[in-house]
């Protein structure tokens, strides 16, 4: 079996994290699927609890405009027409799913604003908004994200202002092969692969996430919908089946939370090419290191760590612990591999 040994760059920094999540497709799932209990308790605990295996994302609630209603369901004709906003009490069942959220101690919450609008229209609308916000109470508190364009390098064409604070885009007509053209932060805010139905795939989720960390520098990734359309979690009859994306997924959300600043990894040794890596310095100290593995044979790592929290995904695990490692004298972890076409995360603690 070939090995390798990875170094961690604690000096050499990238991006900070904000974190990882879905839409809430799952309201829908939840609303008019009718899970019953436990099921719909065990599938909030899924969603959102860090530890023991479960826990996945920051939800995306689409709480301005819906496929079930909107607040504006008529127009007011002209912007100097009167609006006349309804509300449900509930939009539609995604209010209680995102108090659920709130009670696992979720704090970020991300909204897109869907428009009718040009180009021009949009321009000016900022230039409005970013004002109105500047003489609020929210000043320095909220930033406008923007422009969601329905690929990454639709959205490296546009240029950033001084009014933005994050740069957005979807990968639906353009996948990330470059980093965009911003100092600002840039996140990822939908994708999904358009198929539609049921599938066990995962590893091009592993590796599309990779490179949008690595490539384009994203502090967030987001996926379309939770439950059903292009599903992470299947929901019916009463019952649930959890896809194998979804662990994907929860390999990189469980391990680098927010706040997490991405650094420097290398390795050594003909595996370079075959090791695709990330490393994180988390908010409480500890390093973060993902590897997937891309090659046809399973790889032996050393890493230099004290104390250790090792989980696996591929064809036969599911974030699952990771057995064998053994600690050394000088506190290099061995008897550790990461299986052909699968990813190991590792969470390292490091001595005081």
């Amino acid at each position: 079996m070939p090995t390798a040994s990875l170094s961690v760059t604690l000096s050499q920094t990238y991006q900070t994290t904000d974190g990882f999540g879905a839409l809430q497709g799952l309201s829908a799932g939840l609303q008019h699927l009718q899970p019953r209990e436990p099921r719909r308790s065990q599938l909030i605990d899924l969603f959102f609890q860090r530890h023991c295996r479960r826990g996945l994302l920051h939800p995306s609630p689409n709480s301005t405009s819906d496929c079930m209603n909107t607040h504006l369901p008529t127009s007011p004709g002209s912007p100097a027409g009167k609006a006349s906003y309804v509300w449900d009490g509930k939009d539609s069942g995604q209010l209680w799913v995102s108090q659920q959220a709130v009670k696992y101690g979720i704090k970020m919450f991300y909204s897109n604003a869907y428009m009718l609008s040009s180009g021009i229209q949009s321009a000016a609308f900022k230039k409005v908004l970013h004002s109105t916000l500047q003489n609020s109470p929210f000043s320095g508190k909220v930033q406008i994200a923007c422009c969601g364009a329905t690929g990454a390098s639709r959205q490296g064409r546009r240029r950033s202002t001084r009014i933005l604070g994050i740069i957005t885009s979807h990968l639906y007509t353009s996948p990330i092969n470059t980093t965009q053209p911003t100092a600002l932060k840039v996140w990822q805010t939908e994708t999904t692969d358009l198929v539609g139905k049921w599938s066990t795939e995962w590893y091009t989720l592993a590796i599309n996430i990779h490179t949008a960390l690595t490539t384009d520098n994203v502090s967030a990734y987001l996926w379309w919908a939770i439950i059903n359309n292009d599903k992470l979690v299947l929901v019916e009859k009463g019952e649930y089946f959890v896809s194998k994306r979804f662990w994907a997924f929860a390999q990189y959300n469980r391990t680098v939370r927010p706040g997490a600043v991405r650094v420097g990894v290398v390795t050594d040794g003909n595996e370079e090419l075959l090791l695709k890596r990330t490393g994180f310095v988390s908010v409480d100290g500890s390093v973060v290191v993902n590897v997937i593995n891309t090659g046809v044979e399973d790889v032996g790592l050393s890493v230099g760590i004290v104390q250790n929290d090792l989980k696996v995904t591929d064809e036969g695990n599911d974030m699952s612990a990771l057995e064998g490692p053994n600690v050394q004298g000088d506190g290099t972890v061995g008897g550790v591999s990461v299986p052909a076409r699968g990813m190991v995360s590792f969470v390292i603690r490091l001595q005081a």
